[in-house]
């Protein structure tokens, strides 16, 4: 943290050294595939995931089928693993963003519906198995379970490449609620039958760590964030927040962010995330916030947070 007062500038590190633990779902769907992390190959880390899933999971079926693109390589690695054939059943639109992250439902309904293809030449009569990276709300399997039916598929079952998402992301994934992750709310059965598949599983935590290349999660010092799936943050929460829909701060006594009361602190992204979490601990500490944010909306919001936690700051917007 760089510190500018009447004493000149200085540097200074207000955070105690820990483990790091980097987020494990890069290497479910979020890194290129073709990407070096952490010196692990984020293609063949999600083929070997593909591999353990069908070792953990697999059904009797005509034809291994990814949900593109990010189901593609571990659909390979279960078609490896199963010596099922693997086929591309699914024809993807590539002028469409990301489906789970838009804002409302009916986006996120309409995004599938442009996004994904179905391949009736491939499927009609065949028993599939689907290999997908994740459910997260449920819109875009139950639609390409439906899209799959419609082709004339005899059975659909589906695989997904990551434990069941429970708990939120604070940490700049746009999953605020718990209330809007389906395996939050459902048992795996409950699920499956919400979808419309005739059968589902998912990777285990295990499985997924031993395929990233670890034996199993250390339960002690996990490796990984994987608090989406375990809901053990990294970060625990700031006092007073709720875990199913707030960020992620440590508090420390409330004196880990600024040192003395009065001093300035400057905020960057204070209107959510860790951003807003920082600069409510920080007003608790006394301190006195130059907080940022995109709109003067949330800025105003964020500002009440920061005089009910018997802070001031002055306002910056980016645009």
């Amino acid at each position: 943290m760089l510190i500018i007062d009447k004493n000149g500038i200085r540097s200074e590190m207000p955070f105690q050294q820990v483990a790091p633990r980097f987020c494990v779902f890069e290497y479910v769907y979020f890194s290129r595939p073709d990407s070096i992390v952490e010196g692990r190959g984020v293609y063949h880390a999600r083929k070997a995931i593909g591999g353990e899933l069908a070792s953990e999971s697999h059904i009797d079926a005509d034809l291994i089928i990814p949900v593109p693109d990010s189901g593609v390589p571990a659909a390979l690695g279960y078609a490896e693993k199963s010596g099922v054939p693997f086929d591309l059943g699914i024809i993807r639109n590539h002028y469409v963003g990301r489906t789970f992250i838009q804002p409302t439902q009916k986006g996120r309904t309409d995004s599938v519906k442009l996004k994904h293809n179905a391949n009736p030449a491939a499927v009609k009569g065949k028993r599939i198995v689907l290999v997908d990276d994740s459910i997260v709300r449920g819109t875009t399997s139950r639609k390409i379970v439906t899209m799959m039916r419609n082709a004339g598929a005899a059975e659909v079952h589906m695989r997904i490449a990551s434990p069941p998402t429970t708990h939120p992301c604070f940490y700049g994934v746009d999953t605020p609620s718990q209330d809007q992750l389906i395996a939050a709310r459902m048992t795996v059965d409950e699920i499956a039958a919400e979808i419309g598949v005739d059968s589902l599983a998912f990777i285990t935590v295990d499985g997924m760590y031993k395929a990233i290349g670890d034996m199993a999660r250390n339960e002690d010092q996990p490796q990984f964030c994987d608090a989406c799936f375990t809901g053990d943050y990294p970060i625990r929460l700031a006092s007073g927040l709720s875990a199913k829909r707030v960020s992620h701060g440590v508090r420390n006594n409330g004196r880990w962010f600024c040192r003395s009361v009065g001093q300035t602190c400057p905020v960057t992204g204070a209107t959510r995330g860790i951003g807003r979490a920082v600069a409510i601990a920080a007003a608790a500490a006394g301190a006195e916030l130059i907080i940022t944010g995109r709109t003067v909306g949330a800025l105003e919001e964020a500002d009440d947070a920061i005089r009910a936690a018997g802070g001031r700051s002055t306002m910056v917007d980016w645009i």
